[in-house]
């Protein structure tokens, strides 16, 4: 066997999870002993932001209002990743330190394991943890108020002195 077929075997035995919901036994597992396991992620397209264009965008969602769904910061990536409606992968727009997938495989800790309480697992952090039935938190972030948000954000970036100067906040 290829190491490419045992890669994509290794991928086809994943455990399939959407933020919110029940977790499998597998993942239940890894997080009863505070580990975070690879799975799938079902029923949602991901979207990764790198996080010093994500620390730009969050005002911008904020000044708009616009609700975040579970968002998770992994560390290992310097990256945040969103879950975002099934489809936003087939529209999501060519954005620098941007990428939106279908079928994403994502190491999740446990929704307790939250930024605010210094918790972290395996790198990774939920900055707005998967709440399963809360009226008050979207299952997931709106895709195209997101990517507008990404676009202003680095709009004002590319806009701000010190970035013509060389110099990244």
């Amino acid at each position: 066997m290829s190491a490419g077929d045992e890669y994509r075997c290794w991928r086809a035995q994943l455990e399939t999870w959407r933020p919110g919901t029940l977790a499998g036994p597998s993942l239940r597992a890894a997080w009863s002993v505070r580990r975070s396991l690879p799975v799938r992620i079902a029923g949602v397209d991901m979207v990764r932001i790198a996080s010093r264009t994500w620390g730009q965008t969050l005002p911008v969602l904020r000044e708009r209002s616009v609700p975040c769904g579970p968002v998770l910061l992994t560390v290992p990536r310097a990256c945040v990743e969103l879950a975002v409606p099934l489809g936003t992968a087939a529209t999501w727009p060519a954005l620098p330190t941007t990428r939106c997938v279908s079928g994403a495989v994502v190491r999740c800790p446990a929704p307790e394991i939250h930024a605010r309480d210094g918790l972290q697992v395996d790198g990774r952090t939920w900055l707005y943890p998967p709440m399963p039935h809360d009226p008050q938190v979207p299952d997931v972030t709106d895709g195209q108020a997101l990517a507008d948000a990404v676009r202003t954000a680095l709009g004002r970036a590319d806009a701000s002195p010190h970035v013509r100067e060389g110099f990244r906040l």
